[in-house]
């Protein structure tokens, strides 16, 4: 199992987008910003199913998010693996992450009105290797598997 610091986990676990990067068929670079929840091992990322970046981990499942501060001072938690697509119902989560990043009432009416209006598939990010930059100073975890 990948650690990761103290700073790092606030920083994963505070409201900011992460940006997923997923490979394209050609093996450019497709990247989105999301919505996401560390659950202490892995990133759970909800998406629609007929999205580009759903379509790239089904042919390349190596990916990549960069969760980083806007402004000073800087600092960003790179973490690459493999992701996983998976289908069931995620209410739950949807739930969780519209209060996450858009406050409570707002965030369980669009919860509400996106499950009658949208289905969705999990992105699960299994880590391999995590790069953490705060103070100047780059960290980069051991590799489990170096893709």
């Amino acid at each position: 199992m990948i650690t990761i610091s103290q700073k790092a986990k606030n920083l994963i676990q505070g409201n900011y987008l992460a940006d997923l990067v997923s490979l394209m068929p050609d093996g450019s670079p497709h990247i989105a910003p999301v919505w996401y929840k560390y659950d202490g091992k892995h990133y759970l990322i909800l998406t629609e199913p007929n999205t580009t970046k759903v379509r790239n981990i089904n042919n390349d499942g190596r990916i990549a998010i960069l969760v980083s501060t806007p402004s000073p001072p800087y600092a960003y938690v790179m973490v690459k693996g493999r992701g996983e697509i998976s289908e069931s119902n995620h209410s739950e989560l949807l739930t969780e992450l519209s209060i996450k990043y858009l406050g409570e009432t707002e965030g369980k009416e669009y919860a509400d009105k996106m499950l009658v209006s949208s289905e969705f598939v999990l992105i699960t990010l299994v880590p391999n290797k995590i790069i953490e930059y705060f103070d100047s100073t780059i960290i980069t975890q051991p590799n489990a598997i170096d893709n």
